[in-house]
């Protein structure tokens, strides 16, 4: 019987590797193919049996050539705002099922507007946000409570930021991403109704650090499907330095709206970009990497108030998200849901998720407790745990 075949276009880069690390540990199940533009792999000796190719996504016939007989292809290959549907397109063509470890507003417009085939099936917005960030909230939901009215979340650390990163991190401040400094109460947004960013201390994050507040879109989107009343989400660096570099230049590349493919424009963005880059790697410096996400929730269940509190705790955001990703892939080829267009959050099993995370070992652990009365944090009950 013939294996299935799982491509991973971008393979080498941080997301990537993640993704190709966890489905190796499952490759008696399926073929893996791996891609990479400029970034070769670093130790070649680890994937032997490993089928590796250099694709340009911007190029269709690269693209086609590697996608051709495969089972799902998955990209983890940025920037994905320059990408777009590209590779998407190529699966498409080469009859593969599809899983973007990013995606979100951009691609499901691009999805509208241009159907792919009928019987295809697509899983996007497949890493860490969007994606874990809406699955475990999801789940919490679902299995912990009757009702849930208030969520707080916060996402963020100290890591390296990769060029297609800073890429995309740029873009999502101008390209309608979401919104800084609003929030949901009262079952309404309110708009600038909270500071660029604030110093404060968060449970499970290593010292003193910075929030900026933010309303994606698709928290809203979660929003509407849980019937939340109050919600605030924040955006979590080690430093101010970070914020104050993506509000600088999100402010002079919003003004060349509309010019994007324009000599300056990408000059300027380049600026930018290595700007950011630079920023993120001064922050760094002899400091350990971490990755946190927090979700505190509260709620009624069987008549009774409750609040959980869920702390992830991870070395970086990349390998996480990769796993996602190679969830959603596995997905598609174990047990396949109808031809579709798939959020990972709407599809994934939270369950499922964690033990692929806990297995490949990234991350370092997991916890989820009951919390005591509003405004205490002085004792909490530890009800479920995963550490590495």
């Amino acid at each position: 019987m013939t294996r299935p075949v799982i491509a991973i276009v971008g393979a080498s880069g941080s997301v990537g590797s993640g993704a190709l690390a966890c489905l190796m540990h499952d490759d008696q199940r399926y073929v893996l193919r791996a891609a990479y533009h400029t970034r070769a792999p670093q130790d070649p000796d680890k994937y032997d049996s490993m089928c590796w190719s250099r694709v340009n996504v911007y190029d269709d016939s690269s693209l086609a050539r590697f996608c051709s007989g495969c089972t799902v292809v998955l990209n983890t290959a940025g920037p994905s705002s320059q990408i777009g549907d590209r590779v998407a397109r190529a699966a498409d063509r080469a009859g593969a099922d599809y899983v973007d470890a990013f995606g979100g507003r951009q691609l499901s417009d691009l999805f509208q507007a241009n159907p792919l085939s009928m019987n295809r099936r697509v899983i996007h917005s497949a890493g860490i946000y969007p994606g874990l960030s809406e699955l475990l909230p999801r789940w919490l939901a679902r299995t912990h409570f009757d009702k849930v009215q208030t969520l707080r979340g916060w996402s963020g650390g100290r890591e390296a930021c990769s060029p297609a990163a800073a890429v995309d991190v740029l873009a999502s401040t101008h390209q309608g991403f979401g919104r800084a400094g609003a929030l949901w109460e009262d079952g309404k947004r309110i708009t600038n109704a909270m500071a660029a960013y604030s110093a404060t201390d968060l449970p499970g994050f290593p010292g003193h650090v910075y929030v900026q507040p933010f309303l994606s879109e698709e928290l809203e989107r979660l929003i509407r499907d849980l019937d939340l009343h109050d919600v605030r989400w924040g955006n979590v660096m080690a430093s101010t330095r970070a914020l104050e570099v993506i509000a600088r230049w999100s402010s002079r590349l919003g003004i060349h709206a509309g010019a994007e493919n324009t000599q300056a424009y990408r000059q300027l963005q380049q600026q930018a970009v290595n700007d950011l880059v630079e920023t993120a790697s001064m922050d760094l410096a002899g400091q350990t990497p971490y990755y946190r996400l927090l979700i505190d929730m509260e709620g009624t269940a069987s008549g009774a108030t409750r609040r959980l509190r869920a702390v992830l705790k991870a070395r970086d955001s990349y390998r996480v998200s990769g796993a996602v990703a190679a969830n959603a892939a596995s997905l598609l080829v174990t047990n396949p849901p109808p031809p579709g267009t798939y959020r990972a959050d709407s599809i994934l099993d939270w369950e499922a998720v964690l033990s692929t995370l806990q297995h490949n070992r990234c991350i370092d652990d997991f916890t989820l407790a009951f919390r005591g009365a509003a405004g205490c944090d002085d004792g909490t009950d530890r009800i479920e745990e995963g550490v590495l």
